[in-house]
């Protein structure tokens, strides 16, 4: 009863992220390496949280949740005496901060329950070097399958501790298939296209049962096809929906029927029929913390008193992230499949949010020649002095009043629709929803907006298409726009340069604008890349390679484009060097009277560009979100999509669950 709840919370999960997350893509996951870091989660919480976690799971206690785990760890890290039985292995381990020490009642739980390997790593000042022992951990555990579980940014310097499980699974069929029988047929996928992908067959082993709207196969592995009490029993589940389209609702009947799996199982082989199934293989990555809490499970990731039982600290640990990655390839011998499941422990913001006053207030900063900026915070915040003076003599800024803390998409709205009257209705949506938060107390933003006239503009009658050449060797058909007037053209090596004169910008003038547009044009096809890395590396660039001198003759074309961008700039700005600002020092501390240290979480932009006979359009909009420091930011033939799971059969334990849209990408 107790595992059959395991394979229900398994099943439920599994079918939260199969229709919400896979929709356009293959994907494989380990429920129940979630399951087991939940475990530990929960082995190290109290209160409310504690309950939420066994609720869960569906355990009614901790005792009852630790004795099912550590039964599990058990009998997947059992040995089978048979050499030539599938090759199953589980690994956990616990890292922690240096300085810390685990409370003993869940240092036994890690060690006896668990199993976990544990080491201490320096989070606060060798972030790196810390995920790259974890990261090396899990590669090896998975027989370097699983690489980089945990993304460059994981940890930081209030990471406290880090969880991680990994499973590994290689098995050969009872029966292989017959590699020269593999022949290429088109899977048909969700969409109604089709892709040749190559199908197995074989005619010995057909555990095949028909039921209402779909069929299932049982694949079993080598001495996995009787099950037994005192060895490793596994099989491959194949569920192919009877319509092209049905696996969606095949996904929401597997999730919503209880006992589904042990229901639909396949005992008699089948014999005659067409018999094709897909090889496959991929991998598939995501973080499942949003996934988790949309289905209930929300306080971990809260800042309550609820993760106080696993180190000696005072303060407050909340579950930040917990990323998985999984690989499995699927071919005529078997079956070779891996998981990593990491969780990620961190201090919570040490300041209470409700301790600022309510009311928020606007303010901006605009330049009227060269852009316009502007800045937002609370009302009950005060600016100090020396700031206030900048923002009102540099930057001549305007300011309004928003409120952050209750009314954030009312705050952003203010926003966005400022920017996108700046830029003439251009830039829209500068900030994504969720940009505002209750921890937001400044935005900057700026905005840019330009138009203007060639000073000798293009006949549009004599606009032709022509072949454009793309980076990668294909060509696309564009307009080009072509004049006789005005061609200030120079040669250099590698490159030529085009400028094209706005009215009124022909000649510069210290007293007035002068504006030009420059084309630097590759004499390569794919040379743009060495181009842009000689712009951004020779000092005085722009300067240096300029044409003044009218050219005559030879082929003019230049192509009419209109395209916009967008761009979140804090991870390009940190890996140019610039990171302190975005860290938790106390660098932004000439802003407000406010103790609490401040960073910039976020920098939003979005460009806008139009080319034509006329001439150009552009436009556009930076802002930057400047918070208090927290931890949260904040398928028979099967040749249509299908579901497959592989579990062990005594236990009904989901090791893998996955699905394959399209077997023709790896």
């Amino acid at each position: 009863m107790a595992q059959q709840k395991q394979v229900d919370v398994s099943l439920t999960l599994s079918k939260h992220i199969l229709l919400n997350y896979g929709k356009d893509s293959n994907l494989v996951f380990s429920p129940i390496s979630i399951q087991v870091i939940l475990g530990l989660v929960a082995a190290g919480s109290s209160g409310q949280t504690l309950d939420q976690l066994l609720s869960f799971l569906k355990a009614r206690t901790i005792d009852e949740l630790n004795y099912l785990y550590s039964s599990i760890v058990d009998r997947v890290s059992a040995k089978d005496s048979s050499s030539s039985g599938p090759c199953l292995s589980l690994a956990n381990g616990v890292w922690l901060q240096k300085s810390l020490t685990l409370k003993p009642s869940f240092k036994e739980v890690v060690e006896t329950v668990y199993k976990a390997a544990c080491g201490q790593v320096d989070f606060k000042s060798k972030e790196e070097e810390a995920r790259n022992v974890v990261n090396s951990w899990a590669e090896k555990e998975t027989k370097g399958l699983i690489k980089e579980l945990f993304p460059a940014g994981s940890f930081d310097s209030l990471t406290r501790l880090v969880f991680a499980n990994t499973l590994y699974f290689k098995g050969a069929w009872s029966c292989e298939f017959d590699a020269s029988k593999t022949k290429h047929f088109d899977f048909h996928l969700l969409n109604g296209d089709r892709v040749q992908v190559p199908f197995m067959s074989r005619n010995e082993e057909r555990y095949i049962s028909e039921f209402d709207g779909f069929k299932v196969l049982k694949l079993p592995y080598r001495n996995g096809g009787i099950q037994s009490s005192d060895k490793h029993s596994f099989s491959m589940y194949i569920y192919l929906p009877d319509a092209n389209d049905g696996l969606p609702a095949l996904i929401e009947k597997v999730g919503s029927e209880s006992g589904f799996l042990d229901k639909y199982i396949p005992w008699m082989a089948a014999n005659g029929g067409n018999f094709w199934i897909p090889k496959f293989k991929f991998e598939y990555a995501i973080e499942a913390s949003d996934a988790l809490q949309s289905l209930g499970l929300v306080l971990p990731f809260k800042p309550q008193d609820g993760c106080t039982e696993m180190v000696y600290d005072p303060r407050p640990l909340h579950v930040s992230k917990i990323f998985q990655k999984s690989f499995i390839e699927i071919d005529e011998r078997g079956t070779e499949a891996a998981v990593a499941t990491g969780s990620v422990i961190q201090l919570y913001c040490l300041f209470e949010v409700d301790f600022v006053a309510d009311h928020p207030f606007l303010f901006v900063i605009r330049e009227n020649n060269s852009g316009i900026v502007q800045f937002i915070g609370q009302k009950s915040l005060t600016l100090k002095p020396s700031f206030k003076e900048v923002v009102e003599t540099v930057y001549k800024a305007a300011c309004g009043q928003v409120d952050f803390k209750s009314k954030e998409e009312e705050a952003r709205n203010v926003v966005n629709s400022w920017a996108e009257k700046e830029t003439k209705g251009l830039i829209k949506e500068l900030f994504p929803a969720g940009s505002f938060d209750s921890l937001t107390r400044l935005v900057f933003a700026n905005t840019l907006y330009f138009k203007g006239a060639w000073s000798c503009e293009f006949d549009a009658s004599k606009t032709k298409h022509f072949d454009f050449h793309l980076l990668n060797g294909d060509r696309v058909q564009v307009p080009f726009m072509s004049r006789n007037e005005e061609r200030y053209i120079s040669k250099f090596d590698g490159f030529k340069v085009l400028k094209l004169p706005y009215r009124n910008g022909g000649i510069q003038s210290s007293d007035k604008h002068s504006f030009s547009m420059y084309i630097y044009l590759p004499d390569a096809n794919d040379g743009l890349p060495a181009l842009i890395e000689k712009v951004g590396s020779e000092s005085g660039f722009l300067d240096k390679y300029i044409p003044w001198m009218a050219a005559n003759g030879g082929n003019f074309w230049i192509p009419k484009f209109k395209f916009e961008y967008a761009i979140e700039a804090s991870d390009a700005l940190q890996s140019l060097g610039l990171v302190l600002p975005f860290k938790p020092q106390d660098g932004c501390t000439e802003m407000v009277y406010d103790p609490r240290p401040l960073h910039v979480s976020k920098i939003f932009q979005k460009s806008f560009i139009e080319i034509d006979e006329r001439g150009t359009e552009a436009a556009v909009a930076t802002g930057s979100v400047i918070q208090l420091y927290c931890l949260f930011e904040v398928d028979f033939v099967a040749d249509h999509p299908f579901l497959f799971v592989i579990r062990e059969n005594n236990s009904g334990i989901v090791q893998f669950i996955g699905q394959v849209l399209n077997p023709s990408i790896t």
